[in-house]
């Protein structure tokens, strides 16, 4: 038997929660570093939520795979 999936109504509240919350975030707890927010599109059932992911640019660009996506998104 397969697991139920999440239920729409909870990935809404979810995304909707991360929208509202994702700002509030402006220091990285590792290093201090204010963070950079780099936009990502969800799409569910027709609708969208832009929410600002924090990036750290001390902390999250230290591994070189970082480093090649940073570099293909810059391009």
């Amino acid at each position: 038997m397969a697991p139920n999936p999440i239920p729409p109504l909870a990935l809404r509240e979810f995304l909707d929660f991360l929208r509202e919350q994702s700002q509030q975030l402006r220091h990285c707890p590792e290093c201090g570093s204010v963070f950079e927010h780099l936009i990502a599109t969800f799409l569910l059932y027709g609708e969208t939520w832009d929410i600002a992911l924090p990036v750290c640019p001390k902390c999250d660009l230290r591994s070189s795979s970082h480093t090649v996506v940073a570099q293909k998104a810059a391009a």
